[in-house]
């Protein structure tokens, strides 16, 4: 269920990422989140990927550095 602009994960680790740090987290209502910290240099990413009931619900990936632009106005 990943967007179109994020990443690939394996193809991040294939292009010379490397796991960081990893978490797992149980939530109230039964979902699992997994939460991996990449790094390549000085760059550091986390992605999160959801499971609920053995189905993927969702992926996120956020850039911690270097920090994204900050957006301007409204509309960015």
């Amino acid at each position: 269920m990943a967007q179109e602009n994020e990443p690939d994960l394996g193809a991040m680790l294939s292009s010379g990422w490397s796991i960081a740090g990893y978490s797992t987290c149980l939530s109230a209502l039964g979902m699992v989140t997994h939460h991996v910290l990449l790094q390549n240099g000085n760059k550091l990413v986390t992605f999160m990927v959801g499971i609920n009931g053995g189905e993927e619900q969702g992926r996120s990936f956020n850039s911690l550095s270097p920090a994204p632009p900050k957006k301007k106005g409204w509309f960015g």
